[in-house]
């Protein structure tokens, strides 16, 4: 029926299988598929094989078509985060945290990635010094720079986090401010999706 152009199970398969970039052959004579070079004659773990497949070319696609918005682009183009040419890195860390704790995980993701990267206690701040990533890129030769951003449960920021934004990715004062809410509205609905799932449960 397929070879009929007429719609089956093995039609409609290879459809689906066109439509994620994925090649198979499926050999008619034999209950067998060859996909990534390997033949498969278990209906089962030929499943399981293709939704992993599919599910890293969605997760591709995902991050090609959020890489692609104005905002994301001009934050992950690899002018802003690294430059080859000019051996630039901006490590940047995200974190969220209560509102009394913000000034604290600051100095932690500080501590982190400019001080020393392999201390267990890792709250207990100031760490002593030693290994750390920032100093292995400058070892490197690399003009590596730091910036931590860590938003409230609500929503809360520091004062002089979107200087901090401006500067680091080289964008406009209202690009960080809208970057910034984004990450605000993000971490509320956060928060407010944890509420409510711990409510549900309690009520139920």
């Amino acid at each position: 029926m397929a070879n009929q152009g007429k719609r089956c199970v093995i039609s409609d398969a290879q459809g689906i299988l066109k439509t994620y970039n994925i090649n198979a052959e499926i050999d008619e004579t034999h209950p067998t598929v060859i996909l990534d070079g390997a033949i498969f004659v278990d209906a089962k773990t030929l499943a399981r094989h293709v939704v992993s497949l599919m599910r890293t070319a969605n997760n591709n696609m995902r991050y090609e078509k959020w890489h692609d918005l104005p905002l994301a682009g001009g934050v992950l183009s690899s002018t802003s985060n690294i430059d080859l040419i000019k051996k630039t890195a901006l490590v940047i860390e995200f974190a969220i945290s209560r509102f009394t704790g913000i000034e604290r995980q600051i100095d932690i993701k500080t501590n982190r990635y400019c001080v020393n990267g392999n201390y267990d206690q890792d709250l207990n701040v100031p760490y002593p010094n030693g290994d750390n990533l920032l100093r292995e890129l400058q070892t490197a030769g690399w003009d590596a720079s730091f910036l931590p951003i860590v938003i409230g449960a609500n929503g809360e920021v520091l004062l002089g986090l979107s200087g901090k934004i401006k500067e680091n990715l080289g964008i406009s004062s209202e690009a960080a401010d809208e970057c910034i809410e984004r990450m605000q509205r993000s971490a509320v609905l956060g928060t407010s999706r944890i509420i409510k799932n711990h409510l549900s449960k309690k009520a139920s």
